[in-house]
């Protein structure tokens, strides 16, 4: 007959694993997003200033709030233009049409070894929306996993 592997010892081996994995996730993500609130704070200072022309308009509804959604292209420091996407608060808004030549800060950025540009548009006042969306992914896999570690160490326990 075969010797089989017991149960708590897959679960406990793809608990480790996945931990690892989605841990290092979560401190890469973080990483990023806290390296983008910092250069979106230093724009102001640091920024030079340039004009963009505003391409696209969109207006999102969610839970009776209202976002509304610029995109416009800026030239970059070797004169390629790059679309960036912005959330505009309502009294700026009133002031855009799409056509419409803006000035806006700039800023090339080394992000996690890549250079981006990173702009806003001058008097904007909303706040800058944070891309949490793979923290919360990679905290519940972190969640998780730990989970399964201790239903292996359940499952250890109970055949001892």
């Amino acid at each position: 007959m075969a010797q089989k592997t017991p149960l708590y010892q897959v679960f406990l081996v793809l608990s480790v694993i996945s931990f690892c994995i989605f841990i290092s996730l979560y401190l890469l993500a973080s990483k990023r997003n806290l390296e983008l609130i910092e250069a979106y704070s230093q724009l102001e200072i640091s920024g030079s200033k340039s004009f963009g022309t505003i391409k696209e308009f969109n207006l999102i509804e969610k839970q009776s709030l209202k976002n509304h959604i610029y995109t416009y292209s800026v030239p970059d420091e070797a004169g390629r233009l790059t679309e960036i996407v912005e959330y505009v608060d309502p009294i700026t808004n009133k002031k855009l049409r799409i056509g419409d030549t803006v000035v806006v800060t700039r800023k090339t950025i080394k992000l996690l070894g890549k250079s981006t540009l990173i702009s806003r548009i001058n008097g904007n006042t909303s706040l800058i929306p944070h891309n949490i969306l793979i923290e919360k992914l990679s905290l519940f896999g972190i969640i998780f996993s730990t989970l399964l570690g201790f239903v292996s160490l359940f499952m250890f326990k109970r055949r001892i």
